[in-house]
């Protein structure tokens, strides 16, 4: 089986210094963006993927616009990644979580790989 597509890699961000030390994806709705992307690319409509995944349409459009945080179960993340054939580990991490499967002393540094392939050096 293929390996699935990371994201593109126009919508990886670098971490900007910011005066409160945020990082870009939480700035300028760097999950809303690459959401958006899935769907243009995939050619699926906002209602169409909230209810492949489950989640109420209201509340993905607020959360494109940037008015709302990205959902917190890491298992509706997973199912939004395989709707729109992302890697999974990739989409949380830029929903600004860090994957349950990383959160392990043994898995940092596989996170880091992963972390470092989001955030390419300048």
């Amino acid at each position: 089986m293929p390996k699935k597509p990371m994201i593109s890699s126009e919508y990886i961000p670098y971490f900007k210094k910011s005066k409160n030390k945020t990082p870009y994806f939480m700035i300028n709705n760097y999950f809303g963006k690459v959401i958006k992307a899935g769907l243009k690319r995939n050619k699926v409509s906002l209602r169409c993927l909230s209810r492949g995944v489950g989640l109420d349409p209201s509340f993905l459009s607020k959360v494109l616009a940037g008015k709302r945080s990205p959902p917190t179960g890491e298992r509706s993340l997973v199912r939004i990644a395989r709707y729109l054939n992302y890697d999974a580990d990739t989409l949380v991490l830029s929903a600004g979580r860090i994957p349950r499967k990383y959160q392990t002393a043994r898995n940092r540094q596989k996170f880091l790989e992963l972390f470092r392939q989001l955030n390419p050096k300048r």
